[in-house]
């Protein structure tokens, strides 16, 4: 691979992975140190300067901002409008498949069986079911955990049956996941899938890394081995963590084509699908097939 395209943390400061939940920094190790890193090296299985494939978008998508895995096609969002599209993986066509509310920020998109899910970027849950028709039933899901925060990151746990809402921005520098239990509608914070912002930070000073103003974008959940991967805009930058908040691996998608991925899935053969918006160029789908062992 080349080193340009897909950079790795050195061992003694893998934690700072987790600084794209947070406005932190974080230094790249590139993939001729990968030998002496601690952890596992996710990223490894993938060619991030050479995707496998790569879908070009029409103009009715140029703002798509989720993405997720739904009876063998991609099913999409785009922030302004209230649509739900379909993208076949193989030929990137594309379609809406219904509407189901006015304009808004919609930032998520993630299936849990015959329900598809929205999240809004204020924290609100659209729940629909798609019965045939051109405009599907929802209902909203709210809670105060969610409230006077930013959100773009939706993923579904199936090991906990549990929708994760990742926050972009809120009141502390220490951003939280929230997770929505499908069964019961609890909401919960999971207070330990993030090592503390102040912890990070000073782990970062002592190595005298520079700082870099990370946030996330989007969130997938490998059903591989329920590893949360997750995406960060400014850079564009991927992350795995797993359920305990321990940071598995990091990588920068160099391909100057990816300049603003907001949408994420990961098939269960560990197929990437990444979702970029048209940032004055055009919006794209990215994927990224898992090399073999």
């Amino acid at each position: 691979m080349n080193p340009a395209a897909s950079t790795h943390l050195r061992g003694s400061f893998v934690l700072a992975l987790l600084m794209l939940l947070s406005p932190q920094s974080c230094q790249w190790r590139s993939d001729s140190d990968s030998a002496g890193a601690e952890g596992s090296q996710l990223f490894l299985d993938y060619d991030f300067s050479a995707p496998d494939t790569v879908f070009n978008l029409p103009g009715s998508l140029r703002e798509i901002s989720g993405l997720a895995l739904w009876r063998s096609k991609l099913i999409a969002i785009e922030d302004e409008r209230g649509r739900v599209y379909s993208i076949d993986p193989m030929t990137g066509s594309s379609a809406v498949l219904a509407r189901f509310a006015s304009g808004g920020d919609y930032e998520g998109v993630e299936a849990v069986g015959d329900s598809i899910y929205v999240l809004r970027s204020d924290g609100r849950l659209y729940r629909m079911q798609a019965d045939g028709s051109d405009k599907w039933p929802h209902e909203k899901l709210e809670s105060d955990l969610t409230r006077h925060s930013e959100w773009e990151g939706l993923g579904y746990d199936a090991t906990s049956h549990s929708l994760l809402l990742a926050e972009k921005n809120g009141k502390s520098n220490n951003r939280r996941v929230i997770e929505y239990r499908v069964d019961s509608g609890q909401w919960i914070e999971r207070p330990h899938m993030l090592p503390s912002a102040s912890a990070i930070d000073s782990m970062l000073k002592s190595n005298g890394y520079p700082k870099q103003k990370l946030r996330p974008s989007a969130l997938g959940v490998r059903p591989l081995d329920g590893t949360a991967i997750i995406l960060s805009s400014t850079p564009s930058t991927i992350l795995a963590v797993d359920s305990t908040g321990t940071p598995v691996d990091i990588a920068l998608l160099a391909d100057r084509r990816v300049r603003q991925p907001e949408g994420i899935c990961i098939s269960p053969d560990g197929t990437l699908y990444i979702s970029t918006e048209a940032a004055g160029d055009r919006a794209r789908v990215f994927v990224y097939k898992r090399r073999a062992d």
